[in-house]
This record gives C-alpha cells, structure tokens and sequence, in this order.
C-alpha cells in the first residue's frame, strides 16, 4: 500500500490534513517501512529517531535539518528528539507538511 506520508514517532501527531499513515514501530528503509501488518511505500517519511538503513548527516546523534526539519534525503524530515528541537511537536509535523503542501 503507498501513501503521500508516513509518520513513524512515538507520539501520535494530531490533525493531519494529508493522505498518511502513523506508526509507533517500523523497520524503515529508503523508499518503504515494515510493520507487523504489512509494507507501505510512501513519498515523504517523518522520523523521530535515526534507523540505521537511512543514510542521513548526523552531529553529536543528532539528524542534521533545515528550518522545514527536512534531511539531507529530501523526502525525509525529521522531528522531535531526532533533532532535539524547542519547537511543540505538532508544531514540528505542521511545519513539515506545509513544506510537503507549498516547497519554497
């Protein structure tokens, strides 16, 4: 199954206004996720951890983001402890999915 938008955090972000699909547990890969249930591929992924099979810039364990919390794969952004940001985090998925919606 394919969806827009795969969320994959331990905490449940509210108010999502595009196709997606949030797990608290997954084997994430580049282009897919794992689950117990099943393989969704996805156009944009939301981490709050760093997955080993991602290749992404780190410092100190931290992911390397721009201000949309976007990695260095650009359909990937990463959020909360990942990134160790002040901002609320539903705040941190609102800022991502209008970077997904409206791209510079």
């Amino acid at each position: 199954m394919h969806y827009d938008l795969i969320i994959v955090t331990e905490t449940k972000p509210d108010n999502i206004d595009i196709n997606h699909l949030w797990v608290n547990k997954a084997l994430v890969f580049n282009n897919y996720i794992i689950t117990k249930e099943s393989k969704y591929t996805y156009d944009y992924l939301i981490i709050d951890k760093l997955y080993n099979e991602l290749i992404l810039l780190t410092e100190d364990g931290l992911i390397i983001t721009n201000q949309f919390f976007q990695t260095t794969n650009e359909y990937i952004y990463a959020v909360g402890k990942a990134v160790n940001s002040n901002m609320d985090f539903n705040q941190q998925i609102q800022t991502v999915i209008e970077n997904i919606k409206e791209p510079f």
